[in-house]
């Protein structure tokens, strides 16, 4: 997506929902929450384009609110 709001693209395709997405300080991956693998909030991280896709945790309670550190 442009700043501007325009060139909206679709990253994901997984019938969950996916929540608190973060752009990474470089601009390059973007971490979020889903359950995706159950009933647990997980955080997941994806490249722009939303084709290299990874799990970070697998915990047995929620995890939520990702964030990026330098």
């Amino acid at each position: 997506m442009n700043a501007d709001g325009s060139n909206l693209r679709r990253l994901t395709s997984d019938p969950a929902v996916d929540w608190f997405p973060v752009w990474s300080p470089n601009g390059k991956e973007i971490a979020f929450c889903s359950r995706r693998s159950g009933s647990n909030l997980d955080i997941y991280v994806m490249d722009t384009t939303g084709k290299v896709l990874q799990q970070l945790t697998d915990s047995p309670g929620d995890d939520f609110n990702p964030s990026w550190r330098p």
